[in-house]
């Protein structure tokens, strides 16, 4: 049986989340031992003030 892939929503924010994402990424690479789908999801202030939702609703997938 093939192995479960596991979907994490990347959401790169504001403030300190931007910074750290890469890192984090890099990190979660290093030590995961299963598949990962990685899903960019756009969110924070700067989104807020462009789309009027600090969330895309690609957030709720």
């Amino acid at each position: 049986m093939p192995a479960r892939k596991y979907r994490v929503a990347v959401i790169r924010g504001d403030g300190i989340g931007p910074e750290l994402v890469d890192s984090a990424l890099t990190v979660l690479d290093a030590v995961a031992d299963f598949p990962i789908e990685l899903i960019e999801v756009h969110g924070g202030a700067g989104t807020y003030r462009t789309e009027g939702s600090a969330m895309t609703g690609q957030g709720g997938r």
